[in-house]
């Protein structure tokens, strides 16, 4: 039975040991992924919203994306951001929407996901404020905008020139993409302003538009998330509470002492901390977050919100949603790795407190040898006994000594 209790022990152990890495990082996980503050603080940690702009613009406003994919040489916004130096475009785009508009509409629609998700409120309330983003595409910001982007190009050459004059008298003709000479640069500037204006048309007033909820498909898609979300939070508390149930049962099969506690449970929080701290350099490697992004962009395409450039550079959303991704990745190993110290140092203290502590069989042993020690060397408190001398009382008085006198017995 004994060898019976060490297998179920030993099985048990193995358990604690590959669910409770599971178990940490599955308890951190819930807790960081679903906060909102947790996204607000990586959103402003990696500075992302004066980074987003220049991918936001061309995303929110794709109404011809096909012809952008088919004919790159159309007058369309996304051809002229494609068009446009790098950094030129960050530099324009920032100046075209400010970072702070970003980071309010960022911020609470935030708020209005999370507090549904918990049970907070009864729907997502979310709504973009897209109305004063097409106001500053077709207002004045635009027009400053369209100076900026003409003043960035490379001056025509001759060949573009002709380009040019072709355009003008057909439209359908492809577009130089270059800075004009001065008797076409009020026809540039009313085309790029006719373009941004078109861009800016299919904005509604808020995104996603009111009503978006009536949806039935809509409805029960946001229900079983919610489901999803709640169910997960169960699960996570069950799956905290296994190992305990595991070590309990380590304990019922082989624990007889505080020595052996200390082996069992040492040794088994110490391997524990050491796989719940393995993954954490292969999340954060410089290797695996690009090869993501890129299977994401493909999947994505050329006209998606993360699609590769056509030069095949990383697009703006890419960098951006890797960055977010690395900065919630640092937030997540920063308490994980918090728990696997903790686990490594109960460990230690488990395994110093086995080899401190002694086993009960040497206990006892010590605790005869000091009784007796303690009984032979203790005093017995008795005075030496005076020789005995046998006394009768007179009716047990010996009778003759010798059978010649025999007893008187006369009456």
């Amino acid at each position: 039975m004994r060898v019976v209790g060490r297998l179920m022990a030993l099985l048990a152990a193995l358990l604690f040991v590959a669910i409770l890495p599971c178990a940490a990082w599955t308890f951190g996980a819930s807790q960081l992924l679903l906060s909102a503050d947790t996204y607000k603080t990586a959103l402003g940690n990696q500075d992302v919203y004066s980074d987003l702009i220049p991918a936001l613009l061309p995303a929110v406003a794709q109404s011809d994306v096909h012809t952008e994919i088919h004919d790159p040489e159309a007058l369309t916004l996304l051809n002229i951001v494609r068009n446009l130096d790098e950094a030129a475009w960050a530099r324009i785009a920032a100046n075209l929407i400010p970072a702070e508009w970003l980071r309010q509409q960022a911020e609470s629609n935030l708020d209005a996901f999370f507090d549904w998700l918990n049970g907070r409120t009864d729907a997502p309330a979310l709504a973009f404020d897209t109305g004063s983003l097409r106001e500053r595409l077709s207002g004045e910001p635009g027009q400053r905008a369209v100076n900026e982007i003409i003043a960035s190009w490379p001056v025509c050459t001759e060949e573009e020139v002709a380009v040019l004059a072709a355009y003008e008298a057909n439209s359908g003709q492809p577009f130089p993409f270059c800075q004009p000479p001065g008797e076409y640069l009020a026809f540039v500037s009313q085309a790029l302003s006719q373009a941004l204006s078109q861009a800016a048309s299919t904005l509604p007033d808020v995104s996603p538009e009111p009503g978006w909820l009536d949806d039935n498909q809509t409805r029960a898609e946001l229900t079983q998330l919610q489901q999803v979300v709640h169910v997960s939070r169960a699960m996570t508390l069950e799956l905290v509470l296994i190992p305990a149930a595991l070590l309990s049962l380590v304990v019922f099969f082989t624990v007889r002492s505080l020595k052996s506690f200390g082996r069992w449970s040492g040794l088994a929080l110490i391997v524990s901390g050491v796989f719940t701290a393995l993954p954490i350099p292969l999340l954060l490697s410089p290797l695996l977050l690009p090869s993501a992004i890129g299977s994401l962009q493909e999947r994505s395409g050329p006209g998606g919100f993360f699609g590769a450039a056509p030069s095949g550079e990383t697009s703006y959303a890419g960098l951006i949603l890797e960055g977010i991704v690395r900065s919630l990745l640092g937030e997540l190993t920063l308490p994980v790795l918090v728990l696997a110290a903790i686990m490594l140092g109960l460990g230690f203290v488990g395994m110093v407190t086995a080899t401190l502590a002694r086993h009960p069989d040497e206990v006892i042993e010590d605790e005869l040898l000091a009784l007796r020690a303690r009984a032979a060397l203790a005093p017995t408190g008795l005075t030496p006994a005076a020789p005995l001398t046998p006394t009768r009382p007179d009716s047990l008085a010996p009778g003759p000594t010798s059978l010649a006198d025999p007893p008187d017995r006369s009456p």
